[in-house]
């Protein structure tokens, strides 16, 4: 059986979002943007412009012409970074995995010049983890993803501050694939905020939870939506959102 690599199609894009799917926990994948409505239409703006001009990379695993396997890969300034790595079900236990991971894996890390390989892994998918650590993959420190309701922010004065230094465009994103990302600016500091679907806004910064200037803006521009926060460590029980999952960063050093 001849495992073919090469960079993906256009004509293969449209089996990404339900492979990623078919490879995550039902109750995370909701949290993730390859669950917007506009995820396929993403990857194939992506790919659009030529490989050699973009740091995402995506590759598909073929035996004959099925798409058996996929791998994206992001271009780092110290590392290479897998952001996905999924074989169909009915492909696996065929060395598909390790020849995407290892095998073509170490082959960009040449062809660009990288020592270091990092992923990220959740938790609860200890199959995953056993095996990269075969690999030689190391955990090195995790992600805390909690959910919860938007908190009631009063607006006790008129001098809220929150600046917002790239709506059009981020609208043009939420409107075209789904997510987006808001570059907000207050008197506390600056806040990538990232939208998914109808649903949530992702924070990445502890410290947002606690700006009335970002909250308050959040609130105005849409209050139905939820809050996912990421954060690297593991918040007091009297935090107002539930730990919903945890992933693990590991990295392997050739």
């Amino acid at each position: 059986m001849e495992i073919r690599i090469e960079a993906l199609k256009n004509k293969d894009v449209h089996q990404i979002p339900k492979l990623i799917e078919s490879g995550m926990d039902k109750d995370i994948f909701p949290l993730t943007i390859f669950s917007s409505i506009g995820y396929e239409a993403y990857l194939k703006k992506l790919l659009t412009i030529p490989e050699e001009f973009r740091r995402v990379k995506l590759y598909g695993a073929f035996i004959e012409d099925q798409l058996a396997g996929y791998t994206e890969w992001r271009i780092l300034k110290n590392h290479l970074f897998l952001n996905n790595i999924y074989v169909l079900p009915e492909y696996q236990g065929l060395g598909i995995g390790r020849s995407l991971l290892v095998k073509h894996g170490y082959k960009l890390l040449d062809e660009n010049r990288k020592s270091n390989l990092s992923l990220d892994v959740f938790n609860n998918n200890t199959k995953a983890m056993n095996w990269y650590e075969k690999i030689g993959f190391v955990k090195k420190d995790s992600t805390y993803w909690y959910v919860g309701e938007q908190p009631f922010v009063t607006a006790s004065n008129c001098f809220n501050e929150c600046y917002i230094e790239n709506y059009p465009n981020a609208e043009v994103e939420q409107k075209a694939f789904g997510f987006s990302m808001l570059t907000c600016t207050t008197r506390n500091g600056v806040y990538q905020i990232g939208r998914i679907n109808h649903q949530l806004y992702r924070l990445t910064n502890a410290k947002s939870f606690h700006d009335d200037d970002l909250l308050h803006f959040l609130n105005k521009l849409d209050s139905k939506r939820k809050l996912l926060l990421m954060a690297s460590e593991i918040l007091s029980s009297q935090f107002p959102a539930r730990l919903a999952c945890q992933s693990n960063r590991m990295d392997l050093k050739i």
